[in-house]
């Protein structure tokens, strides 16, 4: 005869209980950021044509998707934009607009530590208050040159929503790759909180 007791079947069902949730933790995917790498200097939106641009690798983090045909590693949250490229990225669509929380935009690639190896430069298409636009927050942007805008060169957009704890590091704002200046029109940089 086999004697059950509560202490044994509440060891068991203990057992039970916890292999069920190693079974869980072991299956679930973990979610984790994407880097998404820019390898055109092009400002072009054309879904798969095997270019990632600038504007494609926002879209995507903005998205947490992919939004470019395959072009760019679909964005997954705390998104990283790193290029694989240097020189002068020639903006032609508008502004550049960030959405999504905690994505980062790193333009220092290779050449001196602490000095941008992306420009991003206006020639057309319509600003609304700037080249770079943030409207979110717990994003970094680092070694970009922003120049030559119609209005601001970056704008965090606190104006009616969250954007709070950015950081912009060792950008030249309004100077070129080469040292030379390409003032905005109105702001270099402008803060709306």
């Amino acid at each position: 005869m086999v004697k059950t007791t509560a202490k044994t079947l509440g060891v068991t069902a203990l057992a039970l209980a916890l292999a069920a949730s190693l079974v869980l933790i072991l299956s679930t995917q973990v979610s984790r950021a994407a880097t998404i790498t820019v390898d055109s200097l092009d400002d072009t939106t054309t879904a798969g044509d095997n270019d990632c641009t600038l504007r494609e690798a926002i879209a995507n983090a903005n998205a947490d998707g992919d939004t470019t045909g395959g072009d760019c590693d679909a964005g997954t949250g705390a998104d990283t934009i790193g290029f694989g490229v240097t020189g002068v990225i020639t903006i032609t669509g508008g502004t550049l607009r960030i959405t999504d929380d905690d994505t980062t935009i790193n333009g220092d690639v290779g050449g001196v530590a602490g000095e941008p190896d992306i420009e991003v430069r206006y020639a057309s298409g319509t600003i609304g208050d700037g080249l770079i636009e943030i409207a979110s927050s717990n994003n970094h942007i680092e070694g970009l040159a922003v120049t030559n805008s119609s209005e601001i060169g970056i704008y965090i957009d606190g104006n009616g929503q969250e954007s709070d704890s950015n950081t912009l590091k060792n950008n030249w704002i309004g100077v070129d790759l080469t040292g030379a200046p390409r003032g905005n029109g109105t702001y270099g940089v402008y803060i709306w909180h």
